[in-house]
């Protein structure tokens, strides 16, 4: 009886071992996914304020009476941008 005791007992710790080691994974990729959102949210805010610089800037040029092909700076610009944060 008490050795049968004995290997429930080792059985149980293993299972708790795992059981813990499981969660600690969930829980550091939880912290990784959270990280990745708050990455993804700094880019849309970064994305945001770029697109709105780029549409003051097409305004500007509309108002001084400048075609398109003036603008494809602006969009190599944001272009640049992009590819920075994607590094």
């Amino acid at each position: 009886m008490a050795k049968e005791l004995n290997r429930m007992e080792t059985a149980y710790n293993r299972m708790a071992k795992t059981y813990n080691r499981m969660t600690n994974a969930c829980n550091r990729m939880a912290n990784a996914c959270n990280k990745m959102t708050n990455a993804c949210n700094r880019f849309e805010r970064h994305i945001e304020k770029e697109l709105k610089r780029n549409v003051i800037e097409w305004q500007k040029f509309q108002q001084n009476g400048k075609d398109w092909r003036t603008a494809n700076s602006l969009g190599d610009d944001l272009h640049a941008t992009f590819s920075a944060c994607l590094l």
